[in-house]
């Protein structure tokens, strides 16, 4: 049967077992980058050829005349065109032209980047890495420290597979570069380079791709090196595009490249010409990774490099994850329960894992990060406590060019979960604050407000922390306003819409009644710490709703101070203020609040002087004078009649004879009652002797 050439030629078995035995190299050609836009040696010849042409010197005559230029161009040998123009423009104080015409030839065409980046498919080939190109745009799938190009790198004892060598040089630095045929002559010629390229080709099944005939350096030393009498099978391989029908120059090739040790693997060009080198490395790809163990060799590297933390592993673990996701999930699912997770944070960081505009990208780091706040506190290492803290800040405070922050579930409950790991010192005030954007996220707020309830308010009160406590309590005594409607009957007829008042601590949580579990829990210890001024914070608060509705605190809500039964919904955040600012005077020093309550005595809303009456109760023996001192007769308000009966009821015993008459002046002057409308004077005068006796009774 006559052979025909593929459109994708089958991947041979040796390259599929140097996979999986990590001895694969492959050698990257011009012909691979111009597959992405870049010009090829025949064109950057023929612009240097025209440029040595139109350059005139200082006398006006031009590098070449028109003669000369026409023979250039003819000449078939493209390096040695390229090697005579650097020579005449670096000869004339022209050696910039050059360079400019170079790196002109070393642009890639965006278009063709994002449609057929080639570099994206070789990179999982999973090789060693040769390029004899110059161009950088294989380096991005490299971390900077594994790229190397100068020739004090290409050392035969260090041959490491996940580096990419410029064996040529790079253009960013160009007193590395191997353009001219003597310096090309010179290189492959030294010991220690020589030795280096027998290393790879004794050791490694070697892959061309990219190369032809005219820019193949390489063949000059497989030549001296290949024993064709020895008549092994071929152990290297060059792909190579061919014409339908073209098997007989096929085979012609196949013959010459024999004489070498190197397979031809020919492919049809004739529907996409060279770009049909893509299509052949992107089904290699699949087909390599159905059968190669590459895989779980390279997780068992992660899982011992995880274990056994060292530089110079890490830095070879970096550049295995860096263009493979699975590999760079593994690498993280390792580090969320890694002993110690320390070693790896600063690399980490400089490798920009953290960085909050690559968030999107990098968020598998988020099991990492929770592994290290869990074991801060075992490690107080004052390097990596500053690292964590710096990572932190960057990612609260960062905004896009939208002015928005990150928005991946669970990274603002992180970062508070590591804030508050640290030393005290290191809390600021503007990490409290944090905590009230973060409430505001519908992704997360519930694990802030376990976070506060058990880690961040006990944290910072054991640590005495006053102003960081005052400020997570302006925070958690919040509120959102909702609007609720209601109707008049059950068909719907007649809509009430008005403003509830809800705790941010319970409209951030499924847990019902949130803020007051929280302050029930640590209301002791706040008022330790500082009760006036977290009751003042609460009473700020009131005022403002006030301003908005006074309805608000009235009676029928808060029927009393105290606990009670008749206290239709304790819960309602409206009450809980005031049960907060109760309690906050409750226990604290009377000598500390007596100025406060005489304030809140003063207010015009009756809320405050019901509280100030009822803590007055409370610490009657110290605070007894700011009731005596009252002007007026305070039983004429009607608002206050519990908190006032209360305190008579529980102090009257130790009254003393004017203070009992002031009382019974109170009562007896009082005519401040509910008298229905249209009452006769008798029955008028009946109801105000029996409110009076009422009056009496309670004293």
């Amino acid at each position: 049967m006559t052979y025909e050439i593929p459109e994708i030629p089958k991947v041979p078995k040796e390259i599929i077992d140097a996979v999986n035995n990590q001895t694969l190299a492959v050698f990257i050609g011009a012909g691979v980058s111009r597959l992405i836009g870049c010009i090829g040696w025949n064109q950057l010849a023929y612009n240097l050829v025209n440029r040595c042409f139109s350059t005139k010197k200082k006398d006006g005559s031009g590098l070449i005349n028109f003669k000369e230029k026409e023979t250039l161009i003819q000449e078939k040998d493209h390096k040695k065109t390229i090697t005579i123009c650097y020579h005449l423009l670096e000869k004339n104080g022209f050696e910039s032209i050059f360079y400019e015409e170079l790196e002109k030839s070393l642009k890639a065409d965006e278009d063709l980047v994002k449609s057929q980046n080639i570099y994206d498919e070789l990179y999982r080939l999973r090789g060693l890495f040769i390029t004899t190109n110059a161009d950088e745009h294989f380096d991005n799938k490299f971390e900077q420290s594994r790229i190397v190009w100068r020739e004090e790198d290409f050392d035969p004892s260090k041959i490491d597979r996940t580096k990419l060598y410029h064996i040529h040089g790079s253009i960013k630095d160009k007193d590395s570069l191997i353009f001219t045929v003597p310096e090309y002559i010179k290189l492959y010629n030294k010991p220690t380079f020589k030795k280096f390229l027998e290393e790879i080709f004794s050791k490694y099944t070697v892959l061309f791709v990219g190369y032809g005939m005219a820019e193949f350096e390489l063949l000059d030393f497989l030549i001296t090196k290949y024993d064709p009498n020895k008549k092994q099978n071929p152990k290297h391989f060059i792909l190579l595009p061919f014409y339908k029908g073209e098997e007989n120059i096929f085979e012609f090739e196949q013959s010459y490249y024999n004489s070498m040790g190197i397979k031809v693997l020919p492919y049809v060009k004739d529907n996409k010409g060279y770009g049909q080198l893509y299509d052949v490395i992107k089904s290699w790809n699949k087909e390599i990774n159905q059968a190669s163990g590459y895989l779980y060799d390279s997780q068992q590297e992660i899982d011992d490099t995880v274990s056994n933390y060292s530089e110079e592993k890490a830095e070879r673990i970096f550049q295995i994850i860096k263009n493979d996701k699975s590999q760079r999930d593994y690498f993280f699912e390792a580090l969320k329960s890694a002993e110690n997770p320390f070693p790896w944070l600063q690399p980490l960081k400089e490798k920009g894992y953290f960085d909050p505009q690559n968030w999107n990208q990098t968020r598998n780091v988020l099991g990492y990060l929770e592994n290290v706040a869990d074991k801060i506190k075992e490690n107080q290492d004052a390097e990596v406590i500053e690292t964590l803290l710096e990572i932190a800040n960057k990612i609260i405070t960062y905004q896009d060019e939208k002015g928005e922050g990150i928005e991946i579930p669970r990274t603002d409950w992180l970062m508070i979960k590591i804030i508050f790991s640290l030393p005290i010192d290191k809390i600021t005030e503007s990490h409290i604050e944090f905590i009230r954007l973060a409430l505001n996220s519908e992704w997360i707020a519930t694990w802030v407000v376990y976070e506060i309830d058990n880690t961040i308010l006990p944290r910072l009160l054991q640590e005495r922390a006053e102003n960081l406590v005052l400020n997570l309590l302006d925070i958690i005594l919040s509120y959102k306003k909702i609007e609720e409607k209601s109707y008049f009957d059950d068909k719907k007829t007649y809509e009430h819409t008005s403003i509830k008042y809800i705790s941010i601590m319970d409209e951030s949580t499924i847990n019902e009644y949130q803020l007051k579990k929280t302050l029930q829990k640590y209301k002791q210890k706040i008022a330790e710490l500082c009760s006036v001024k977290a009751a003042r914070i609460a009473i700020d608060k009131m005022k403002i709703i006030i301003k908005e509705d006074k309805s608000k605190f009235d009676n029928m809500w808060i029927p009393t101070i105290e606990d009670h039964p008749q206290t239709i919904s304790p819960e309602r955040y409206e009450c809980q203020l005031v049960h907060f600012v109760r309690d906050m005077f409750e226990f604290s020093e009377t000598h500390k609040i007596k100025e406060e309550i005489d304030k809140l005595l003063k207010e015009e809303h009756s809320i405050f002087k019901r509280i100030a009456i009822h803590i007055i109760n409370y610490h009657y023996k110290d605070l007894n004078e700011l009731f005596w001192q009252l002007k007026g007769n305070p039983l004429e308000d009607e608002l206050l009649k519990h908190e006032l009966y209360e305190l008579l009821k529980n102090n009257c015993s130790v009254f003393t004879n004017e203070q009992i008459t002031k009382v019974l002046n109170w009562i007896e002057s009082n005519k401040n009652y509910y008298i229905p409308k249209d009452e006769n004077e008798d029955q008028v005068n009946k109801m105000i002797a029996y409110k009076k006796k009422n009056g009496f009774l309670h004293f």
